[in-house]
């Protein structure tokens, strides 16, 4: 009696066992394949209140169709550019919507492109003049955004060529400079496509300061990334998110939401701007 109680422990405990390790098989994959939880470091948008908002929409979307396409386990955090920059710098997150210059090259790897954004000139209505390179600035004050980069001729030209003033302002705050007369043109990065696209934007959600007029030939075309700080260990996941980008590309899903995006936003909305700009 004793022995047969004995054997059906044993038969039960093997049982048991089994199952345990039928379990572990099962769950052991995706144990596995869990990774780190990324950061990728955002720059505040604010309101003409001051108002803080999250994201235009088109942001959350293409870094969803990065995590969704890539695996990684993505979050996200918005900062003031400079701190976020400095965040990056350290190896603490992934610095979101960069332009590639040499200076940050030796700070920075970057990810495959994801999308072109243009740089475009705006002055006031009735103002503009035939721009065919960066000699047709001569004698002008152009308005930047503060931590703005637009290349190597751009910053040996500026306070000889023409005057620069670097503003951390909205976008808003800049066209009251130029309705103002402070400056004679503003350098403003957006995915519109076209000059007559980014006029009519801007002309319906800021005619009340005043009325404008992009240049046809924008400042220059810039390829956007992702960035991580050279040697820190987040910076081996960019591989991974390059090979994402070039599929999701291939698939026309990035060029669909950026498009999408730069359509609606030719209706009149509550402004929401970088501040300070990522480019």
């Amino acid at each position: 009696m004793r022995d047969r109680r004995a054997s059906q422990a044993l038969g039960l405990a093997g049982r048991l066992l089994s199952l345990y390790l039928l379990l572990l098989a099962f769950s052991w994959p995706a144990l596995a394949s869990h990774g780190p939880t990324l950061t990728i470091l955002l720059p505040e948008r604010v309101s003409r209140q001051g108002e803080q908002f999250a994201d235009s929409g088109r942001t959350s979307q293409l870094i969803a169709a990065l995590a969704k396409e890539s695996g990684l386990d993505i979050q996200t955090a918005y900062y003031p550019w400079r701190r976020a920059q400095k965040l990056a710098e350290r190896g603490e997150g992934l610095l979101w919507g960069v332009v590639r210059t040499p200076e940050r090259a030796r700070v920075f790897a970057f990810s495959a492109p994801m999308f072109n954004t243009p740089v475009w000139i705006i002055v006031p209505e009735g103002q503009r003049f035939a721009y065919r390179g960066i000699q047709d600035l001569r004698g002008k004050t152009v308005s930047i955004t503060r931590g703005s980069q637009y290349g190597g001729e751009f910053m040996a030209q500026r306070d000889k060529l023409f005057k620069v003033e670097e503003e951390a302002g909205t976008l808003r705050a800049r066209l009251g400079m130029l309705a103002q007369g402070r400056v004679d043109l503003l350098l403003s990065a957006s995915t519109q496509q076209t000059s007559k696209d980014y006029t009519q934007q801007l002309n319906l959600r800021w005619g009340d300061i005043g009325r404008w007029e992009v240049l046809s030939t924008p400042f220059s075309v810039d390829a956007i990334h992702i960035a991580a700080a050279r040697g820190k260990p987040i910076s081996q996941h960019l591989p991974a998110l390059s090979h994402a980008i070039q599929r999701l590309q291939r698939r026309g899903v990035i060029q669909d939401i950026v498009a999408r995006h730069a359509q609606h936003a030719i209706l009149p909305a509550t402004p929401a701007d970088v501040r300070p700009g990522a480019y």
